[in-house]
């Protein structure tokens, strides 16, 4: 069979094929037009005929107007015999086309075999080459032989390199072909390309090596609380925050550089940190007797100066990170409150939004921002006492469009468990619950953003801890195992698609102890809090190792 040729390649034969409308001056074709490509291939000869348009005998090209269709007949002369269509035909009747784009049909024609023969006519879509046995056929350049009436013919497609075969056709089917001819016969033999391999779904993504931690002690104090050393986390600069609780129950924050060096303090009362790409948000809450006192929303700088504050109120004040800069925070003063409130800052502790929660509604029981900027926040709803309560939630927009409420969980299995959510790559949250006297951790559901019914949690997450970070700059999650007795913490790195890419071991000491917290701050830093000794809390730290 000779190759299909493209109209690049018949420039000089396309005056005799005739045109629906002339070509531009420059021989560029005009927007309205699309080019139909006809090529005559085989041992035998023959023309390609439609209405409207030039005959075809040789490769040629035609501009034809867009969106015309065309009937094509392949007629062979009168000592040849049609193979059969191929491009953007098939089959061995009537070739429809519609000019909706660029169009190339090849029509095969063969020499008439004398009598007591019959011919076989390979065509072939693809890149590869067909070969038959007994020989004659070597597609590539001989697509059609004569064999004898009866004969058996065996075909064996070997496709090129980065190709495969997709199948046989016409007289075969399936993927392999014996023809026993009785008459003129067509077999097609499709060759598909080789999809490229799946990219590495954990590249760049796993872990490195685990060097030598930094350490931070914290000079000992007559009055710290060796039992109330808090978690550590980090800045987008590498910038360290290490909190710790003192006999007046005040937090006292240590601030250090990547390298340990100290910048400065902060402190508060009961505080929560959340990490910024350069500082901090402080979520201080006072409280006397377990009712709010007064709550206050603070931004600080590295070194602890501060950078602004949200107005303070008699609240209890529940603070997430937004991952695109700032927080998300919930204003709680009580369950028949009017002040309850959803409110967004930026990253300087100045208000962006403020919405009202329902009335009537509990305290808040998870609040998570995604990582499109999409905040959920569930709540136990009581329906008044009127039947069991449900676990509602309400989607607000980074905007601050808020959306109906849901019932997110049903009626829970245990009315104390405590909930998170957990941002997932790209956007949507996953919900998980805590330990609780007989019941497991366990994760719960998962929601696409701003959606008003969960999901089933992934089958891989559900094997795994419900402690996750980002890492890799969002596009990993780290799993953190800190709950084991042989002296070590481990770190699995997972992809998006819930594909383990390692797992880090941060080896505390040898033997049996009982580690406490292990963290990852907003760059990456690993934290592990130690075993508290001589009124002192001691960090170890591993600078933007998930970065």
């Amino acid at each position: 069979m000779r190759s299909l040729v493209l109209a690049t390649a018949a420039c000089s034969l396309c005056a005799a094929c005739g045109s629906t409308m002339p070509s531009s001056p420059s021989g560029e074709v005009g927007p309205s037009t699309h080019v139909l490509t006809r090529v005559v291939q085989g041992t035998g000869g023959g023309k390609i005929q439609a209405t409207g348009v030039a005959d075809c005998s040789a490769p040629c090209t035609t501009n034809v107007a867009a969106g015309t269709q065309l009937t094509l007949v392949a007629v062979p002369d009168g000592a040849s015999v049609f193979g059969g269509w191929s491009g953007d035909c098939h089959g061995s009747g009537e070739c429809k086309v519609v000019l909706d784009a660029d169009r190339s049909v090849a029509a095969t024609f063969a020499k008439a075999p004398p009598p007591g023969k019959h011919v076989l006519t390979v065509v072939k879509t693809g890149s590869g080459t067909v070969t038959s046995s007994p020989a004659g056929i070597d597609c590539g350049s001989a697509c059609s032989a004569t064999f004898d009436d009866g004969a058996t013919i065996a075909l064996r497609a070997t496709p090129d390199s980065g190709w495969r075969l997709s199948g046989f056709s016409g007289a075969c089917s399936g993927s392999s072909c014996t023809v026993a001819l009785r008459s003129d016969a067509r077999v097609e033999v499709t060759f598909e390309a080789v999809p490229p391999p799946p990219a590495d779904q954990c590249a760049g993504l796993g872990p490195d090596p685990v060097p030598p931690p930094s350490t931070w002690q914290q000079p000992p104090d007559a009055n710290s609380m060796a039992n109330m050393c808090q978690p550590g986390t980090s800045d987008g600069t590498g910038n360290l925050a290490l909190g710790s609780q003192v006999a007046s129950r005040s937090t006292v924050i240590q601030l250090l550089d990547a390298r340990g060096n100290p910048l400065g303090r902060a402190s508060g009362t009961d505080v929560t940190i959340i990490p910024q790409a350069e500082g901090y948000l402080l979520a201080d809450n006072r409280f006397s007797d377990l009712r709010p006192v007064a709550a206050q929303l603070f931004a600080i700088a590295p070194s602890g100066a501060v950078l602004g504050q949200s107005d303070q109120r008699v609240a209890a004040l529940v603070a997430t990170e937004d991952p695109l800069g700032g927080a998300t925070a919930v204003w709680f003063q009580g369950a028949t409150g009017s002040g309850n409130r959803l409110e967004s800052y930026d990253a300087k502790a100045s208000l962006r939004w403020s919405v009202a929660l329902p009335d009537g509604g509990a305290y808040p029981e998870a609040l998570g921002t995604d990582r499109a900027g999409n905040t959920l926040v569930l709540f136990k709803n009581t329906h008044g006492n009127r039947s069991p309560w449900t676990l509602d939630g309400i989607w607000v927009d980074h905007d601050g469009n808020v959306g109906p409420a849901f019932d997110s969980l049903g009626r829970p299995s245990e009315k104390y468990l405590k909930y998170r959510l957990w941002p997932r790559v790209g956007s949507g949250l996953f919900l998980s619950t805590d330990a609780f006297e007989t019941t497991a951790a366990k994760w719960e559901r998962q929601f696409d953003a701003r959606a008003t019914e969960g999901q089933p949690p992934p089958d891989w997450l559900m094997s795994r801890n419900p402690k996750l970070h980002m890492a890799r700059n969002g596009r990993a999650y780290a799993f953190l195992d800190d709950d084991r007795k042989d002296c070590s913490q481990r770190v699995e790195i997972v992809s998006p698609s819930g594909k383990s890419c390692g797992t880090a071991v941060f080896q505390i000491a040898n033997g049996q102890c009982v580690p406490w917290s292990i963290d990852i701050g907003y760059d990456g830093t690993v934290i592990q809090q130690q075993t508290n000794s001589s009124r002192s809390c001691t960090w170890r730290y591993w600078p933007a190792f998930f970065h």
